[in-house]
């Protein structure tokens, strides 16, 4: 039997326009910090440097050059993100603490992580309380929990708590509660 050769077609040579275009498409998917969107284009830049003579100096200028472009148009803005990405966390529950530790963990800058965090005081007068009454009705921890099961899971459902970055006493207070009407009364306190 006769071996099949495959022709491969010759790729073109990556460009900044190519980088551009790779990053629009990106963007029309994903909202990014542009961290992320650098390291996207540094995929796509080395790929092409395995497969083409290119300088890499040069490629990596290209990348720059884009993500720049972008963050100076407004369309990738850390700061809103971070906000965003913080209110988010908040919404499911997460710590300020946490939420703290994830956008460190995505590299941003560490004004946009402090505005962030501070901005959670916006969506709830006291967001660790916020966050903690959140997990817990989630998860059904504590006053969330079927009563007969309460006692005997105390120490457990603590434990979830201190995991996901709350301090003893609040997660005490959350747990200790009677019931759920009450802990949601105080996040109307």
């Amino acid at each position: 039997m006769a071996e099949k050769t495959r022709r491969h077609r010759p790729r073109p040579t990556l460009s900044e326009a190519d980088l551009e275009e790779a990053a629009r498409h990106y963007l029309d998917r994903f909202w990014v910090p542009a961290d992320q969107l650098r390291r996207v284009l540094q995929r796509r830049v080395d790929k092409a440097l395995r497969e083409q003579p290119i300088d890499p100096d040069v490629a990596r200028a290209w990348r720059e050059a884009v993500v720049e472009r972008f963050v100076e148009g407004g369309v990738v803005d850390d700061g809103r993100w971070a906000i965003e990405r913080a209110r988010v966390l908040l919404e499911r529950g997460r710590s300020p603490r946490a939420i703290r530790a994830d956008l460190q963990g995505r590299r941003l800058a560490s004004e946009h992580i402090d505005a962030a965090v501070a901005s959670l005081r916006d969506e709830a007068t006291n967001p660790e309380l916020k966050a903690a009454a959140t997990l817990a009705r989630r998860r059904r921890l504590g006053p969330y929990r079927v009563e007969e099961e309460r006692r005997e899971r105390r120490e457990r459902d603590l434990g979830a708590m201190a995991r996901a970055g709350f301090s003893f006493d609040l997660a005490r207070r959350i747990i200790d509660a009677p019931d759920g009407e009450t802990v949601e009364s105080w996040l109307d306190d």
